[in-house]
Order: C-alpha cells, then structure tokens, then sequence
C-alpha cells in the first residue's frame, strides 16, 4: 500500500514484525509503500511427538505417555525461536536495515532474547500492543503515531 505523501516515509528499508504468541505478521516499509510480506502461525511450527509428550515411569514399569501441561508455552518459544531466525535470515540477505516489534507487553522478553546480536543491533523500537488483527491501513496510522525517528 501506498504511504501517504503527508506521513513521513522511511528512508531505511524496515521491518515491522506484528506478533502475539500464535500469529506473526512481517511488514516492509521502504520510502512510501508499506507492505505486508508473509504471515505465520504457530500451526506452520508445530511440535514434534517427543516436543509434546514426556514419559515416565510407573509403579508397573510401563511407560505412560503424559501431554506436557505447558504445551501452549512450549509451542510459543518453539514460535519465536522460528520467528528470531527468519528474521536473521532475512537480515543476512539484506531485506532490511532497521526493525520495529510490535508485541504485547507480557511476550516482550521472552521474544527478544530469541534474537540473534546482529538483529536486536538494528531493532530501533517495540513497542508494546496486540495488533495482530488489525488491517494494514490502522496498523500504519498506528505506527506513525509511536514512531520515534518520525
């Protein structure tokens, strides 16, 4: 989509990574065309069958295989690690140059210390919502409103 020629465009090609713990949205901002360049869901990084069980011993010495109670956390970690190194992919291809996160507040450590050095190194701002839903046109005049280099 295009920028409006009366917001600020963005000189430097940015990334705009618009994740909650199930859906990750990647944006590029480049000058003034916004646009949306794939999207994941926890669903495209599923566990595998030893990520999701644990076993263990019984009195009879079977061996009973227990769903691991934390599954939803385990699956979000599994999530962001994919996310942190797609993002470092992308950053060593050079598809972008400056990267702004977009997540919500409780999410916010766990997500950032998946990332590699050389990306949080150019990671200019996160900022702390839940936007996944929201359409491309909102998501822009939203992030005008908290740009810091604006």
């Amino acid at each position: 989509m295009q920028i409006p020629q009366t917001q600020v465009g963005f000189d430097i090609p940015t990334y705009f990574v618009v994740l909650d713990g199930t859906t990750a949205k990647f944006f590029l901002a480049h000058r003034h065309i916004f646009e949306q360049q794939d999207e994941f869901q926890t669903d495209d990084f599923q566990l595998d069958d030893t990520e999701k069980n644990m076993t263990v011993d019984t009195s009879t010495g079977i061996h009973d295989g227990l769903e691991d109670e934390n599954i939803k956390n385990r699956v979000r970690q599994k999530f962001f690690s994919k996310i942190a190194h797609i993002l470092f992919k992308r950053k060593q291809e050079g598809k972008y140059k400056k990267l702004i996160v977009v997540l919500p507040q409780e999410h916010k450590k766990e997500f950032l210390e998946k990332l590699h050095p050389e990306v949080s190194s150019i990671l200019s701002q996160v900022i702390p919502k839940i936007m996944t839903k929201t359409k491309s046109d909102e998501l822009l005049t939203q992030l005008q409103k908290t740009r810091k280099d604006a």
